[in-house]
């Protein structure tokens, strides 16, 4: 139990503080001024070896180019027959692990080429990228909490790909795929959105989202079961001027005819649009405008509950998702 307390005093921490490196603007304008195309990832990444001196740049300036010009296949993700990543024989380990590593090359080739990948070829090409430029990189297979399904469940079966980066002798935690924009799960596509926040990423705030099989790279000391308490947070909700305060858990419960009470705490005392904030259930056609109240710097809204015995709770800012929850219908 007090670990869980703690858990939701780490939310409210990190939501008031910046917890990733920004990518300074000289280097983005720098990589703006390359080419589209390049002849092979080797000669890309002499280029940003000659380019750019320090390791962060480098690895900015990776981060930067693919997030800009690869897409996300969703087409590929949504399919209904998955194509067989591996597919050899061997007979010892070693050999295993040679196959493995020519056909992880082969993947990254491919996302370089055709600028169209899943979360494999995005980490794979920065991985590649970082390497061939003089970094050490990995790639890092986990859980990502990104469907309503995964509120209050715990990280199990790997369904995502990342990267660690060793930056001045210390591993950073990157995420390109996330880099490069999100997944409407309802429409099943892609939305190009370029964000920086998964670029060495504060270990504890990366947690919120992702859960490595190999707890090391955690990077920070954290349970499966905290990661399951979580509510949803949403890709654009993270550079937002505001941070949530309460519920800090995913999975509430709320009496049917009353109301669920979600608090943001605001970063700065700039005036806020009310209006903007709506709501929408699981199955609802459109968002709902919410009541919106204001009180020191917090903002307050009241979400009226429907007699459901469950269901999904999405909270909306100028139509954009911000955080979910899954509701439990209890008795008055």
């Amino acid at each position: 139990m007090v670990r869980y307390t703690l858990l939701l005093l780490l939310i409210f921490v990190l939501f008031c503080r910046t917890s990733f490196a920004q990518i300074k603007f000289d280097v983005k304008q720098s990589v703006d001024s390359l080419p589209d195309k390049f002849p092979s990832t080797g000669n890309m990444a002499s280029i940003i070896g000659l380019k750019f001196q320090s390791d962060e740049d480098k690895a900015g300036a990776i981060f930067y180019w693919i997030a800009k010009h690869v897409e996300f296949d969703s087409k590929v993700y949504y399919a209904k027959k998955k194509k067989l990543t591996y597919r050899f024989r061997y007979k010892t380990q070693d050999e295993k692990m040679r196959k493995i590593q020519k056909v992880n090359r082969g993947i990254a080739e491919e996302a370089f080429r055709q600028k169209r990948a899943i979360a494999k070829g995005f980490a794979f090409l920065f991985k590649k990228l970082c390497n061939n430029a003089g970094l050490e990189c990995e790639t890092v297979e986990g859980s990502y909490k990104r469907e309503l399904k995964h509120i209050g469940r715990k990280a199990g079966r790997a369904n995502h790909v990342w990267n660690v980066v060793k930056i001045n002798k210390k591993w950073y935690l990157v995420d390109v795929t996330l880099g490069a924009g999100m997944v409407d799960e309802k429409q099943k596509k892609f939305i190009k959105y370029y964000n920086e926040t998964f670029f060495m990423t504060d270990p504890e705030y990366f947690f919120l989202n992702h859960y490595p099989k190999n707890r090391n790279w955690l990077l920070c000391d954290r349970l499966k079961e905290e990661f399951a308490l979580l509510p949803l947070f949403y890709p654009l909700y993270i550079n937002s001027d505001i941070f949530l305060k309460k519920p800090s858990i995913g999975v509430i419960a709320a009496t049917d005819g009353n109301t669920v009470k979600v608090v943001f705490g605001q970063r700065t005392k700039s005036k806020n649009n009310t209006s903007a904030y709506s709501y929408a259930f699981e199955d609802d056609k459109k968002a709902m405008p919410i009541d919106v109240s204001e009180k020191s710097n917090e903002l307050i809204l009241q979400v009226p509950v429907t007699g459901k015995k469950y269901d999904y709770l999405t909270i909306y800012r100028d139509k954009k998702p911000l955080v979910s929850f899954k509701l439990k219908l209890t008795s008055n």
